[in-house]
């Protein structure tokens, strides 16, 4: 991954840990605009998902 895309990944992360899980999704799918078959931002988004799907449910 580019420097550029990694620090967004970072960034990503950082917002994710911090239960933003929204935020961190959308800069995720930023990534995919440039690397759509990377595999560690697709399961990202989906824990992502996953997690505000279960935000909704509560």
């Amino acid at each position: 991954m580019p420097p550029n895309l990694r620090a967004k990944y970072v960034r990503g992360h950082a917002l994710y840990r911090k239960g933003n899980y929204q935020e961190a999704r959308n800069i995720w799918e930023q990534i995919l605009k440039e690397q759509p078959y990377n595999k560690t931002v697709l399961d990202a988004i989906d824990s992502a998902r996953e997690r505000l799907n279960k935000q909704q449910r509560h």
